[in-house]
């Protein structure tokens, strides 16, 4: 499947490829997973995984900075 391509089972059926990449790419590596009859091209892997590993890091330094928030300076 590509970008254009809408999914055609699921929890964003009817949605194109892009826009569940826009919204939530985890969804697109779960689909491969688990569905082996819908194949999704490797740019779109690349792209879903990018995505994903970013969204960790943005939680994980977000996570970081509420914690220090409470860290008293001397």
């Amino acid at each position: 499947m590509n970008k254009g391509d809408i999914i055609p089972t699921g929890k964003y059926r009817g949605h194109t490829v892009q826009e569940v990449l826009d919204t939530n790419p985890q969804y697109i590596l779960s689909t491969v997973e688990r569905h082996h009859r819908i194949v999704f091209s490797d740019d779109i892997l690349e792209e879903a995984q990018d995505k994903v590993e970013l969204q960790e890091y943005i939680q994980t330094e977000m996570d970081y900075q509420y914690k220090n928030s409470f860290t008293k300076e001397d």
